[in-house]
């Protein structure tokens, strides 16, 4: 799994009985080095992983985005090595740059187009959300993967029994996606323009902050996407609780070792 990543998933697995291993990360710790990874298992420094978890699309917390380039390379050692890719796409449509740079494509449907659908080894399963890009309350989604193993999830029993409130959720949201409004798309757009606002304030907070004359050297991401920001003060943060952005703007943050195995890269936190 990356590192950071988000904060709930090492507990989740580690529930699970699963043995979790850093994965190498480049540009300040802040998304997924492909190339290093290649390298580490070419060299046969640590054995493949039987999976890896990542979050490609306005990451949390570092809100970066993989590159194609390094979706493609990533999608062919998963085949190489027999490596089980969970990309987690809750974010993936929640991209609002302006330019005309093409959003990378979700995970599972570029594996789709590289792999054929009869490949034995690897493969990626894309886990999205309607949580993200609807409504926090509707704790339903959806995943992508190869046949073989959607089909082999669909045979689960507890999927089968559509027990508790999935059934009635599930028919919210067919609802409103068949809804000759295009309920689901206005929403959607509405949520972009509105976290895109609120990053562009974030950073002109940032940027325009009024302890400038405390020589405190704030380093950052501007997001392009989703609801995250990853800051990097070039201060000992630990002993810090809160920090004034501007005389009418203040802001809590959490030191960021909740999104660490071990604590590492101490030096960075998460508004």
């Amino acid at each position: 799994m990356e590192v950071p990543t988000y904060f709930l998933i090492g507990q989740i697995f580690r529930d699970h009985g699963i043995k979790l291993q850093a994965l190498p990360m480049k540009n300040n710790n802040t998304i997924l080095d492909v190339n290093r990874f290649r390298e580490i298992l070419e060299e046969g420094k640590m054995p493949p992983p039987k999976a890896i978890y990542i979050i490609p699309s306005n990451h949390n917390p570092t809100a970066s985005t993989l590159p194609l380039e390094d979706r493609i390379q990533l999608i062919h050692l998963s085949h190489k090595y027999n490596i089980l890719i969970f990309a987690d796409e809750v974010y993936h449509l929640l991209n609002w740059n302006n330019s005309t740079k093409r959003r990378p494509a979700r995970m599972a449907a570029l594996a789709n187009t590289l792999l054929s659908n009869n490949t034995t080894g690897g493969g990626v399963i894309s886990i999205s959300s309607f949580t993200k890009i609807f409504c926090p309350g509707i704790r339903c989604g959806w995943i992508e993967g190869p046949a073989r193993i959607i089909d082999a999830l669909s045979e689960y029993g507890y999927i089968r029994s559509q027990g508790g409130c999935l059934p009635f959720v599930g028919e919210v949201m067919r609802t409103a996606l068949q809804s000759d409004n295009n309920l689901v798309d206005r929403v959607l757009l509405n949520l972009k323009q509105n976290y895109q606002e609120r990053s562009d304030v974030l950073c002109r907070a940032l940027l325009l902050r009024d302890d400038k004359e405390e020589d405190i050297d704030i380093s950052f991401l501007r997001p392009t996407g989703g609801y995250f920001l990853w800051m990097k003060p070039g201060i000992d943060i630990k002993p810090v609780t809160r920090i004034h952005l501007t005389p009418k703007i203040e802001r809590s943050f959490s030191y960021q070792s909740i999104f660490l195995m071990g604590g590492l890269h101490s030096d960075c936190s998460v508004l």
